[in-house]
């Protein structure tokens, strides 16, 4: 099942404010977890979150972390914050 990709506008300004290369790196990782027909996004380094973000969990990318939200019924992954780890747990 492929998932579309949805950013919320707090997911969307996190984005932007990364550099052009990290940008880069985190889209290509959701497409890969949102196109691939052999595994499910679950299975892509994806760990669940305590309630200090919304949403139900985090792929983590290198230094980068990726805080989402699976709809499985509607096949939606929404993208709420991305950030790096040191700046996120403080």
């Amino acid at each position: 099942m492929n998932y579309e990709l949805i950013f919320t506008g707090s997911g969307e300004q996190a984005l932007n404010r990364l550099e052009t290369r990290d940008q880069e790196r985190i889209k290509e990782k959701l497409t890969r977890i949102a196109t691939c027909d052999y595994r499910h996004p679950t299975d892509w380094d994806f760990k669940p979150t305590s309630c200090h973000f919304e949403g139900e969990g985090r792929f983590g990318a290198g230094d980068l972390r990726v805080f989402v939200d699976i709809d499985e019924e509607r096949g939606i992954i929404r993208i709420y914050n991305i950030g790096r780890r040191e700046n996120l747990y403080t």
